[in-house]
C-alpha cells in the first residue's frame, strides 16, 4: 500500500477540511468573533497602535456559497443551482473582508475598500490564500510553516498596496485569529494533485464512515479504473463529486 503524499502546505495544516468558505459572509462573521475576542484580551497592548485599516481581497473563488463544507459529513441530496438550496448567494469574481484598528478596538466588515483608504491591502488568487490561510503557525514546527508559505506563495500572482504594520502586539493578535480561524477554513487546490487528493480522501472517508449515511443510502460500490482511481457508484456520488469539485481551483 504506497504512503500518501504529504506536502508541506498539508503538514503545516490542521486535520479535515474547514467547513467555511475563505472571505465569505460566513467566514467573515467567524473572524469578527475571533478578532474581538482576541483584541479583549490584549487590549491594553494596542493603546500605542493609532488607526490601522487592512483589507484581503480573493480573485476567483468557488461561483457561489453552496454548503459543501461541513455538509459533506451528511448531506445526501447536491446542490445544482443558485436558485435552490437555503440561503445561497452568488459570489462573483471575488470574495473580500477588511477590518480596521482604532486603539484597543477592531472592525471587521465583508467587502473591499480602495486602496486609498488602506494601510495595507492585498489581492491575490483565492485558492492560494484559502490555503495560505489553513498554514498554522502555533504548535508546528516553523520551518514546515516556511517550507509551506514557500509552497504557496509563487502559485500566485499578487497586488500589494501600502505596508504590512510592525506594531508586535498587532501582529501577535493576527496571528492569534489566524491560528484560529485555520480549522475552519475550507482549503482548495489543483483537480488532481496530491494535496486535492488529500481532501478528497478525507470527505470520501468521512461520509464511508458517517452512521446516518449508511443508513439512508445504498453502500457504495466501486470500480478500479487503469488510472488506479475509483470512482464511486451509488446514490451518493453526485453530492460527493458536488463538494469534491467545490475544492477545485481552476487554472488559467
Amino acid at each position: 500500500m504506497s504512503v500518501p503524499v504529504v506536502s508541506p502546505a498539508l503538514a503545516a495544516s490542521p486535520p479535515g477540511i474547514g467547513d467555511l468558505c475563505f472571505l465569505s459572509p460566513e467566514w467573515v462573521h467567524a473572524y469578527r468573533i475571533a478578532a474581538m475576542a482576541a483584541v479583549a484580551k490584549n487590549a491594553a497592548g494596542l493603546q500605542d497602535l493609532g488607526q490601522f485599516t487592512y483589507c484581503r481581497v480573493g480573485h476567483n473563488p468557488p461561483w457561489h456559497s453552496s454548503p459543501y463544507g461541513e455538509a459533506y459529513k451528511s448531506q445526501i441530496t447536491p446542490y445544482t443551482a443558485p436558485e435552490k438550496g437555503p440561503g445561497r448567494q452568488v459570489y462573483g469574481n471575488k470574495l473580500a473582508m477588511w477590518m480596521r484598528f482604532k486603539g484597543g478596538t477592531v472592525e471587521v466588515h465583508p467587502g473591499e475598500l480602495p486602496a486609498s483608504e488602506c494601510d495595507f491591502k492585498v489581492q491575490g488568487d483565492h485558492g492560494v490564500m484559502s490555503r495560505l490561510a489553513r498554514v498554522l503557525h502555533g504548535g508546528v514546527d516553523p520551518r514546515v510553516t516556511a517550507a509551506a508559505h514557500a509552497q504557496l506563495i509563487p502559485q500566485s500572482k499578487w497586488v500589494k498596496d501600502g505596508k504590512f504594520s510592525e506594531h508586535k502586539v498587532l501582529v501577535a493578535i493576527l496571528t492569534q485569529i489566524h491560528d484560529a480561524m485555520a480549522p475552519r477554513t475550507i482549503p482548495r487546490a489543483v483537480w488532481m494533485t496530491p494535496d486535492w487528493a488529500s481532501f478528497a480522501r478525507e470527505i470520501i472517508t468521512t461520509r464511508a464512515n458517517h452512521p446516518d449515511l449508511q443508513k439512508k443510502t445504498p453502500k457504495a460500490k466501486c470500480s478500479r479504473k487503469t488510472s488506479s482511481s475509483y470512482f464511486l457508484k451509488s446514490s451518493r456520488t453526485l453530492p460527493v463529486m458536488h463538494h469534491l469539485m467545490a475544492l477545485v481551483v481552476v487554472s488559467g
